[in-house]
Parts: C-alpha cells; sequence; structure tokens
C-alpha cells in the first residue's frame, strides 16, 4: 500500500519532535535565561531543529510530487531525468532559503553573505558561461523536443 503525503510527513517530523524537547527543556530543569542580545542554547538548538524539519519536509513533499509527475505525465527517459534534475534544483534552492531564514533567526548578518555569494556567482558564471550555455541548450533540446 503506497503512503499518502500525509504519513510521509508525520514519520519525517523527528526534528520538531527534537525543537519542541529544546525549547522545553531548559524550562524545566529551571536554567536561568541569558541577558536579552545573546540566545539561549535551547533557543539555537530549536531554530536548527526546526531548519532541519523544514528541509525535511520540503524533501518530502518535492519527492511525493515528482515521482507523482514522473508516474502520470513521463513517457521516455530524458524527461524523467529532466525532471529529477529540477527536482534536485527544487531542493537546493529550499536548503539554501531556509539556510538563511536559520542565519537571521540566529541573528547572524546575512547581507554581507549574499554580497559576497552574489560576486562569487558571477565570477563563476563569467569563468563557465560555455559550459552554462551546453546546459541550457541541452534542457531547451529535452523539454521542446524537436
Amino acid at each position: 500500500m503506497k503512503n499518502s503525503l500525509a504519513v510521509k510527513l508525520l514519520r519525517g517530523s523527528f526534528f520538531l519532535l527534537l525543537a519542541l524537547i529544546a525549547a522545553f527543556f531548559p524550562r524545566v530543569l529551571h536554567v536561568p535565561e541569558p541577558a536579552p542580545p545573546e540566545l539561549s542554547l535551547s533557543t539555537i538548538a530549536t531554530i536548527l531543529a526546526l531548519f532541519m524539519q523544514g528541509v525535511i519536509w520540503a524533501n518530502i513533499i518535492i519527492s511525493y510530487y515528482l515521482q507523482r509527475y514522473v508516474q502520470l505525465y513521463a513517457t521516455d527517459g530524458s524527461s524523467i531525468t529532466t525532471f529529477k534534475a529540477l527536482g534536485a534544483v527544487a531542493r537546493l534552492t529550499i536548503w539554501i532559503t531556509l539556510g538563511f531564514a536559520a542565519l537571521y533567526a540566529l541573528n547572524i548578518p546575512i547581507r554581507p553573505l549574499l554580497a559576497g555569494l552574489g560576486i562569487g556567482g558571477l565570477a563563476i558564471a563569467l569563468a563557465v558561461q560555455n559550459i552554462l550555455g551546453d546546459l541550457f541548450a541541452a534542457i531547451s533540446i529535452v523539454i521542446d523536443k524537436p
């Protein structure tokens, strides 16, 4: 019997449980809270566990819908490969977005990091522009199927 999306999400909810325990455990032990500018270790653990839980849920959702779409619409190997590549790009995008959200929640400045990634991405794109051109041309040929 195939598992539904809800069952898969519940099975992948370990880090959510871990985050709730990490947030509640110091209160049980009556650990004093740090000064307001600092984050307590339980808050950091909670943020990181919630980040991982978001990544796990996003991977489950992307895998579920990708597998479903491939079963319904994919007819040849090239389209399956294209769908899986798009799934990998979606997963990478989710990882990066949730990573920046976690860094922001931990009060780590992300603007310098984003500026550095922008400059680094530009340098890499200029260095491999012929390869990227060939890659996009191949994706265009696979999608259009001339």
